[in-house]
C-alpha cells in the first residue's frame, strides 16, 4: 500500500460469507478512485457517479497488476478488494495509494470482518509502503503482559502481521483493530491490543461489543509499526474467549486402545466436548462426547478412549460446544496402530478406567485359536482378585464382564490371560 502524505487508513477484511454482489470495478489502467476513467466500467472524466461510474458500497474491486489506484476523497466505499490478477499480462502487484485524507471504507459480513486501520498522526517523512496479512485462529492463550501497570491476562490467537518496505520513514500513528465472531461474554472495558508479546503506543478506550470489538492504541512510533497484533484481555476471569485449551494429545495403549487427554487452563459458557476421528483428516466422524464445566478458573483434566482403533494412521481432533450452539475445532493429533503381526489376538479392558463395571474382551484373533485360557484379575500387589476360563467363540474370542460383585475394589489391577500357547496381560484402572 503506498503512502503518500500524512494520513491513511488501511482496511484489511477478510470474507467468510458473501451476500448478493453488486457491480465488480476492474481497474487496468490505474488513476484517481473517482474517476470513470479509472475502471473498465465507462469513460467518466469529471463528476462521475458514485456505484455507477466508480466503486460504491457493495461492488467489489480488483486492481490488475502493476496498475495503481489513488484513493482521493475521504469516503471512498467498496466491498471486496483483489489487488492483483494471475490473468493479467503484466506482473507484480496491484496498489492501492492514498492521498492525504484520503479513507476507504471496505465493508462486509461481520461473520468475517477482521479490518485493521492506521492513521498517522504526524507527518511521514518519506513515502514507502505497509502490508498486512490477517492470520485466523479459533483458540486462546494466556499471557503475562505489563500495560502501564494493568496486566493484560489472555489473548486471541488470531493476529494481523503488518511489514514496512521501500525505505518509509517518519511519522507517529493510531492503530484500530476490530475483531468479530468472539463469545459474548466478557467487558469490553477490558480489551487491549498487543504486538509482539508486548505493548506499542498508548491504550486507548475500546468500542463496540464484546463479539465485535474495537481497540485501539495512540501515539505508536515508526519503529514500533511492524509485528503482530492480538486482541487480549485483562480479566481472563470474565473472557471473551470461552476455553483456553493448554494440551490435546492422543496415546496408543499397550497396542490395544488409544487414550485421549487434553487439558484446559479456563472455561466459559462450555456446555461439552467431542472427539472425532478420521483416516484421511479430511471427513471426521465423533467417536465421543465428554460433558464440560461450563465455567472455570483453574487447570482442569478430560480423558476419553478409542477401544476399537483403526488400523494404520487416526487422526483425532478436539470439539467444544457452547451452551448457546457455538463450536470450535482444535488442532488434530494423529496415531499409528498396526495389529499383532505374529497373528496373536488382543486383549481389551474398557472403559479404562471403568467406574462400577468392566467388560474384557479378546478379538482379532487371525489364528482361531480355541484352546481354553484362564482370565485373571491380579491386584497391585499380585493378589489374585478374580479368575475365569470364558468360553470362546469359533474365531477365538470372547467377551464378559466383571463388577464390584468380583471382587473389584477401586485400584490398579493386571487382566492376564493365559493358555498352553498363548499369554495376553493389560492393566485397568477400576474407580
Amino acid at each position: 500500500m503506498k503512502l503518500i502524505n500524512s494520513i491513511l487508513m488501511l482496511l484489511l477484511s477478510l470474507f467468510i460469507a458473501h451476500q448478493s454482489r453488486a457491480i465488480v470495478f476492474t481497474s487496468t489502467a490505474g488513476g484517481d478512485w473517482n474517476l470513470g476513467t479509472t475502471w473498465d466500467q465507462t469513460g467518466c472524466a469529471a463528476s462521475c457517479t458514485e456505484g455507477v461510474d466508480f466503486p460504491g458500497a457493495g461492488d467489489d474491486i480488483v486492481i490488475k497488476n502493476d496498475v495503481s489506484v489513488i484513493v482521493n476523497i475521504a469516503s471512498a466505499k467498496c466491498k471486496d478488494v483483489i489487488l492483483g490478477s494471475s490473468s493479467a499480462t503484466n506482473s507484480g502487484d496491484g496498489t492501492l495509494q492514498f492521498n492525504a485524507g484520503a479513507i476507504l471504507a471496505s465493508t462486509g459480513d461481520l461473520s468475517g470482518y477482521r479490518p485493521l486501520q492506521l492513521t498517522s498522526t504526524t507527518d511521514i517523512t518519506t513515502g514507502g509502503s505497509i502490508s498486512v496479512a490477517h492470520t485466523d485462529a479459533s483458540s486462546a492463550s494466556d499471557v503475562n503482559i505489563d500495560d502501564g501497570g494493568t496486566t493484560i491476562e489472555r489473548t486471541h490467537d488470531m493476529f494481523s502481521a503488518l511489514s514496512l518496505d521501500d525505505g518509509i520513514a517518519g511519522g507517529t500513528f493510531d492503530i484500530e483493530a476490530t475483531n468479530s465472531g468472539l463469545s459474548s461474554t466478557g467487558v469490553i472495558a477490558d480489551f487491549r491490543v498487543t504486538r509482539d508479546g508486548a505493548v506499542a503506543g498508548t491504550h486507548a478506550v475500546a468500542t463496540g461489543t464484546v463479539d465485535n470489538p474495537t481497540v485501539k492504541r495512540t501515539g505508536v512510533a515508526l519503529g514500533n509499526l511492524s509485528g503482530s497484533r492480538k486482541i487480549g484481555t485483562t480479566d481472563k476471569n470474565s473472557s471473551l474467549f470461552p476455553v483456553v485449551l493448554i494440551s490435546f494429545t492422543a496415546e496408543l495403549v499397550d497396542n490395544t486402545h488409544v487414550a485421549l487427554v487434553w487439558l484446559t487452563a479456563s472455561e466459559v459458557n462450555n456446555d461439552y466436548f467431542t472427539i472425532e476421528r478420521s483416516t484421511n483428516g479430511l471427513s471426521f466422524k465423533e467417536i465421543a462426547q465428554i460433558r464440560g464445566a461450563g465455567k472455570s478458573n483453574r487447570e482442569l483434566k478430560y480423558e476419553s478412549f478409542d477401544e476399537s482403533p483403526i488400523e494404520g494412521i487416526s487422526y483425532y481432533r478436539l470439539k467444544q460446544y457452547d451452551f448457546d450452539g457455538a463450536e470450535e475445532i482444535f488442532n488434530m493429533v494423529a496415531v499409528r496402530f498396526e495389529k499383532n503381526l505374529d497373528g496373536s489376538c488382543i486383549l481389551r479392558v474398557f472403559p479404562n478406567p471403568c467406574i462400577g463395571q468392566c467388560t474384557i474382551n479378546l478379538s482379532e484373533c487371525e489364528h482361531n485359536v480355541n484352546a481354553d485360557i484362564k482370565v485373571e484379575m491380579l491386584d497391585a500387589l499380585g493378589n489374585l482378585v478374580y479368575s475365569r476360563i470364558p468360553y470362546r467363540e469359533f474365531d477365538g474370542s470372547f467377551q464378559f464382564s466383571v463388577d464390584s460383585s468380583n471382587n473389584l475394589k477401586p485400584g490398579v489391577y493386571i487382566v492376564r490371560g493365559t493358555s498352553k500357547s498363548e499369554s495376553y496381560t493389560n492393566k485397568v484402572i477400576v474407580k
